[in-house]
């Protein structure tokens, strides 16, 4: 045996090295620095049993003198730079148990004669580049198998049911690649399974009734630990009973499936991971979640949920990341959020939350994310959210949270919170001064814009803070216009003192039909110098195409020539309303009248 693992070592192997070893039985080498090519004379070790060589930099291909060493049992090759394909002589191989050469470049089809070697217990090909298919009759070669990897690669085909004949398999881990067709409903006759990950995918269920059988097979597997199937078309309704999983069951996935229906009532007694994002979800969050006391990752973002979000939610003492966004919810936020001690994640951003801020949210003083924006929420921002010490990310966008105690800035306290890295409080009623110590020196106009009156240091691109004095007895009325510069109107930015009219606001909704259908920033330049209208008007109406968001108009699309019509409406419109001069502007009435035109005729 020669045993040199984990001692940094670094070099290439001599090639004829292993000519004088032909007793050898056991090779470890690896997590050093070894780099080159594997020396064929290796495999001219005929004794050799255990090979590792895992985690070095090894490149060109696999030898396929590896065929001469019959009585390896192990090969572990992982993590390396490994290239070619896996040669056919491992097929040889008729002792082997382990199988490892995950995390390599290696290409091509997976040999037929892998598949063959009854004696495999594991096969961990993970993040590689392989093609193909995988044999249909798997199950019946492998029945020692109780590991299969093939994560992270372009396999294509049926993932087909003769896999169930594999009954000692315990972890089944095929995301990310292209598989299609059905899954097999008789994945529940692997009794032992634990590990099931089939994510990123071509995958459906034939029917709802199919997708029923499978989960209740699936109920069959009493070590079940883990059902991955996110980003799977799987299109089916969730019944309101899932199925009696094993009480080992922690971490249960379906994101963006094309999943209708409710969440289920059982949906798991001992969950700690539950992902139902991207998919439509109807209806409210069931009082029993309550119940899975266990839960720390609860993702329901992106349905259409609806109605209050459950007192009951608070239960889940052990809460570290809670999804809501893009639903429908309404009403209060719980103010017994505050007692989530764990919670490190909170996002409840595009609902119709219509409450004030609760006081206790700012107890969350381990919290890293927090996102409360486009909601109806109003309040102030007190001192107290400078409790909030670890916080990287806080995001009040878009509600309408107005002047505090401290006259209407923002806290101060906030220059404190040495982690914060993004921030935003855009589209609110904040005025005063902002505060420009701490993690506001890294932050820009987009973290601040249309607000009431706000106003700082040129980097926020708003306006100075500036007090202005009017003699007594004076009664004409300035208002400092405090917009940010790119959406506020050209007389407030070049010298009229801020005087308000409605044509400015014509002008910052032009812009934000600018950015909203070209999905570029007001504040990027084009061809080196040229604003973002000034480049949509040098190409409009010539190349619609070059400047509309490529997601909202392609040429092979069907309806083409409407769309295209309408984009270019919507374009027009948007410069109506952004000319420079405020007579030249468009008025509102007419832009509802467009608008409306618009979506009668498309």
């Amino acid at each position: 045996m020669i045993n040199m693992q984990q001692n940094n070592l670094s070099g290439q192997l001599p090639k004829n090295i292993f000519n004088h070893l032909p007793e050898l039985q056991e090779l470890y080498l690896s997590h050093n620095q070894f780099y080159g090519e594997i020396p064929p004379s290796l495999f001219n070790c005929k004794q050799l049993q255990n090979l590792s060589m895992s985690y070095n930099n090894f490149t060109g291909t696999i030898p396929v003198e590896i065929g001469n060493s019959t009585l390896l049992l192990e090969i572990f090759f992982s993590f390396n730079k490994l290239q070619g394909t896996i040669p056919d002589e491992i097929g040889k191989l008729s002792n082997l148990e382990n199988l490892g050469l995950q995390f390599n470049n290696l290409t091509g089809n997976i040999p037929s004669a892998v598949f063959n070697i009854s004696t495999l217990v594991e096969i961990s090909l993970t993040s590689n580049q392989l093609t193909g298919s995988v044999p249909p009759n798997i199950g019946l070669t492998l029945p020692n198998l109780e590991r299969l990897h093939l994560f992270n690669n372009s396999l294509t085909g049926p993932i087909l049911s003769s896999i169930s004949n594999s009954t000692k398999l315990a972890e089944l881990d095929l995301a990310y690649n292209s598989f299609s067709a059905y899954i097999p409903s008789t994945l529940g006759d692997l009794r032992n399974l634990q590990w099931l990950n089939l994510a990123y995918n071509n995958l459906t269920f034939e029917s709802s009734s199919h997708a029923m059988r499978t989960f209740l097979s699936l109920g069959n597997c009493k070590y079940l630990q883990r059902i991955e199937l996110s980003e799977n078309p799987l299109n089916f309704v969730l019944p309101t009973s899932i199925g009696n999983f094993s009480s080992f069951l922690d971490h249960f996935g379906l994101e963006n499936c094309n999943i209708k229906g409710g969440i289920p009532d059982d949906i798991g007694n001992m969950l700690n991971f539950l992902n139902l994002a991207s998919n439509q979800i109807t209806g409210t969050i069931p009082a029993i979640i309550g119940n899975l006391r266990g839960l720390q990752t609860l993702y329901l973002y992106h349905n259409q949920l609806q109605g209050y979000i459950p007192q009951e939610i608070c239960q889940l003492e052990r809460i570290w990341s809670f999804f809501l966004s893009d639903n429908k919810f309404s009403g209060q936020l719980p103010t017994c959020f505050g007692n989530l001690k764990s919670l490190r994640e909170l996002s409840l951003s595009s609902n119709r939350l219509n409450s004030t801020l609760p006081s206790t949210l700012w107890g969350l003083e381990d919290i890293l994310y927090l996102d409360l924006s486009s909601n109806n929420l109003t309040g102030s921002l007190p001192l107290s959210i400078g409790n909030l010490k670890v916080v990287t990310e806080l995001y009040l966008s878009d509600n309408q949270l107005s002047e505090n105690n401290l006259s209407g800035v923002i806290p101060k306290s906030l220059e404190a919170l040495v982690y914060l890295k993004r921030f935003n409080v855009s589209f609110n009623k904040l005025q005063g001064e902002i505060p420009d110590g701490g993690p506001f020196k890294n932050f820009i106009g987009d973290s601040f814009m249309k607000n009431k009156a706000l106003c700082g240091a040129s980097h926020f691109q708003v306006l100075p803070c500036r007090t202005e004095a009017f003699g007594e007895g004076d009664t004409k009325t300035n208002t400092m216009t405090m917009a940010t510069i790119g959406y506020m109107a050209p007389e407030y930015e070049y010298g009229l003192e801020g005087t308000v009219s409605r044509r400015g606001d014509v002008y910052s909704y032009g812009i934000l039909l600018l950015e909203t259908f070209t999905r570029h920033k007001h504040t990027e330049l084009f061809l080196g110098e040229l604003s973002l209208k000034q480049w949509v008007q040098s190409s409009f109406p010539h190349a619609i195409l070059q400047i509309v968001d490529r997601n909202l108009l392609m040429e092979e699309e069907e309806h083409f020539d409407i769309k295209k019509d309408c984009l270019s409406s919507i374009i027009g419109l948007a410069l109506d309303c952004s000319e420079d001069a405020p007579d030249e502007r468009t008025n509102m009435k007419t832009v509802l009248a467009a608008l409306n035109k618009m979506k009668r005729n498309f």
